[in-house]
């Protein structure tokens, strides 16, 4: 009799014990399942460079100042400025037009100045690059040697060697030109083309 109270007790603890272990795994938590890593794609092409419109601005101060060409040719230019305001051209398409010019020497005439930047806009972008070809055509023929380059997102011709002993370079942007001339001696001329690209790039930067 003592035997049988003994195997039920045994029997009921053994059951209730698995009980227990089932309950506990039936409210287990799930596996956690490991996130997926994010891969990242780098590219390396710049963002493409762009321009706004360019309108003739009211004064030199606004096409690039004599203290910026100053930073950029890294001297004082000696002499005076004059800017010259000039009057709209339908003949060839010209609406307006501002000329800067920046050391003067004393007793000479603007046309001596160490630095000239022009700015032009015309009623149309055909007409500006017409003009362009125009300068740089009439340069070659007075033996300039003509190399393109590159100011910013738009394509210009950098003008050397010519009668005139002066660089210059010329750019358009849509309806807008900028011309820049410099004597040959205003930097050494292996930094010529790049001090040239960095004021005509500034001159058709609306500041």
């Amino acid at each position: 009799m003592v035997d049988s109270r003994v195997r039920f007790v045994v029997v009921a603890t053994v059951l209730a014990a698995a009980g227990v272990l089932v309950s506990a795994c039936s409210f287990a938590s799930p596996p956690l399942e490991t996130p997926p890593i994010p891969t990242f794609t780098t590219s390396t092409t710049p963002p493409p460079v762009t321009r706004g419109k360019r309108p003739v601005p009211k004064a030199c101060a606004s096409v690039v100042s004599r203290q910026e060409v100053e930073i950029q040719v890294g001297k004082q230019l000696n002499g005076d400025s004059q800017e010259i305001v000039g009057v709209p051209e339908p003949s060839i398409g010209r609406t307006a037009r501002l000329d800067c010019y920046y050391g003067i020497p004393a007793g000479k005439s603007r046309g001596s100045a160490a630095v000239m930047i022009g700015i032009a806009t015309y009623k149309d972008p055909q007409s500006a690059q017409e003009r362009l070809s125009s300068s740089v055509q009439a340069e070659q023929g007075h033996g300039a040697k003509a190399t393109d380059v590159k100011v910013g997102p738009d394509a210009g011709v950098l003008l050397s060697g010519g009668d005139g002993g002066t660089f210059t370079l010329v750019v358009t942007h849509g309806p807008t030109s900028v011309v820049i001339n410099a004597v040959h001696n205003l930097v050494p001329a292996s930094k010529m083309q790049a001090v040239l690209i960095k004021i005509a790039d500034r001159a058709l930067a609306p500041h």
